[in-house]
């Protein structure tokens, strides 16, 4: 904002106020000549606005933004006239534009016909409101008429003389818009020629693959083909009728090899020729994996052989010679015909904690203790997973104990991750049972295999791990009298 400007607004701001011409002229630092100056200027500013001069060019003649000067004109309540009086030439020139635009021509056309720039163009259109029509909205209609014409798109550009990608959106538009049902596009437009070698496999059911690679081409191709040539349907049909005739044969030659198989072998005495039969036929109905009669005799025979002699024979024995080439195989031969293998795998039960010692748990959890669970797990006699997990489940939270630290016999907590020299409660309580029974540091290291160091820490700090481990032997076992700090487990 110019000095003037400032100014003139700060003279409208004390007028408001209520300020006279002296007071104005000492708050802005001026002479009282110079305030009446200013509103006089002002004043006849608006007088030649309202007789027909344009406000525009009033406001650059004096420098100052038309904001200034309708604030100045509110103030002295002076409405400017929005419609000034045109000049002869710039009134016939917007009739000019207006009679253009009625007849449907665009902004640029008007500004070709009349010599006009388009910038005053658009003035002229916002200012008196006429109404152009848009290029775009005159394209689409061309566009709309050559396509109805049965016209490419190709074609629609090149007689519109817009690019081929404009045209291309411009249609997209109108079939999204539902103004026109489709476009011809040329280059979807290829030609297409039949081949009959190629419908002749076709209808014979060949693959894809097999009809390529006979004429020169990909699968991909043929199936490209064949779906332009409306055979796509017609060669599955033929497939399925082949995979018919296929089944049905394979059918009659099983049935076939049956009937040979159960007149060359006494079924009725030969239970080794009747389980190979019965796995032929059973494989007939559940579509095992197909072996010859020979190699299921021979797997058979061995089986029988080994089930007589009472001996456990693995299934990797069974299938050495025989011509079945996987354990997986054997397993499934012998289950078809309801047979179980000579070795069968031995499971060990899972044993379950007891309920006693879940109860201890529960009671750790809840009165607490500074023993981890691995420590815990010792004294209860039970996995260290099992305790973990159900120390977590009954809700709480895992403690490290004294797990991979040691003290020093002059009570500084270190750690250490060498060797054997972390020192738990579990380890605390053998040193103290070894201990008590007469051995002493040496004999105590070498039996727990830990280092003097650690036997000597543990001594050292006997009365306060000790306390913490008959406390928490009291919670597992509540009627414990004893009140040395370890269990006797021999009890």
């Amino acid at each position: 904002m110019s000095l003037l400007e400032d100014r003139i607004l700060r003279i409208v701001e004390l007028r408001r106020k209520g300020l006279n011409e002296r007071a104005i002229a000492e708050n802005l630092n001026v002479s009282s000549e110079d305030v009446k100056f200013y509103e006089s200027s002002l004043m006849d500013c608006l007088q030649r606005a309202n007789s027909g001069r344009g406000v525009s060019a009033i406001c650059r003649e004096m420098r100052i933004s038309q904001l200034v000067l309708t604030a100045f004109a509110n103030y002295r309540g002076v409405e400017i006239s929005e419609h000034s009086e045109l000049n002869p030439e710039r009134k016939e020139r917007y009739e000019q534009i207006k009679t253009f635009a009625e007849q449907g021509f665009t902004a640029r056309e008007i500004s070709e016909r009349t010599g006009v720039a388009l910038p005053v163009v658009y003035y002229a259109s916002n200012k008196y409101g006429i109404e152009l029509k848009r290029a775009g909205d005159k394209m689409r209609e061309e566009i709309k008429k050559l396509a109805e014409k049965g016209l490419t798109k190709k074609e629609i550009a090149k007689e519109i003389d817009v690019s081929y990608s404009h045209t291309k959106g411009i249609c997209r538009q109108l079939i999204k818009a539902g103004e026109i049902n489709s476009v011809k596009d040329e280059r979807k437009i290829a030609r297409f020629e039949r081949r009959p070698e190629i419908d002749s496999m076709a209808e014979k059911g060949l693959l894809l693959k097999e009809i390529g690679d006979r004429v020169g081409l990909t699968g991909e191709r043929i199936r490209q083909y064949l779906h332009k040539a409306g055979l796509h349907e017609k060669r599955k049909e033929a497939r399925r009728n082949i995979a018919i005739q296929e089944s049905e044969r394979k059918e009659v030659l099983e049935n076939l090899l049956c009937g040979v198989l159960s007149r060359a072998y006494n079924t009725e005495e030969d239970w080794v020729t009747r389980k190979a039969f019965e796995y032929v036929l059973q494989r007939k109905v559940e579509k095992f994996d197909s072996y010859s009669f020979e190699t299921l005799v021979e797997f058979f025979r061995k089986y029988e052989k080994a089930k007589n002699s009472g001996k456990k024979v693995s299934l990797g024995n069974l299938v050495k010679g025989t011509g079945i080439p996987y354990l997986m195989g054997a397993s499934i031969v012998l289950k078809a015909v309801g047979l179980k293998t000579l070795c069968q795998p031995t499971y060990r039960e899972r044993e379950s904690t007891p309920k006693e010692k879940k109860e201890a748990l529960r009671r750790i959890v809840k009165i607490g203790s500074d023993l981890s669970s691995v420590d815990i797990a010792y004294f209860l006699r039970i996995p260290g997973r099992v305790a973990s997990q159900n120390l977590k489940r009954y809700g709480r939270e895992p403690r490290r104990g004294l797990r991979n630290m040691y003290f020093d016999v002059r009570g500084n907590r270190k750690k250490t991750n060498s060797g054997r020299k972390d020192l738990t409660y579990r380890l605390a309580s053998q040193v103290y049972e070894a201990v008590d029974l007469g051995y002493g540091i040496e004999e105590s290291a070498f039996l727990l295999d830990t280092s003097d160091r650690v036997v000597q820490t543990a001594l050292a700090h006997r009365g306060e791990f000790s306390n913490k481990i008959s406390k928490t032997l009291k919670i597992l076992y509540p009627g414990r009298t004893s009140r040395k700090p370890y269990k006797d487990f021999r009890d």
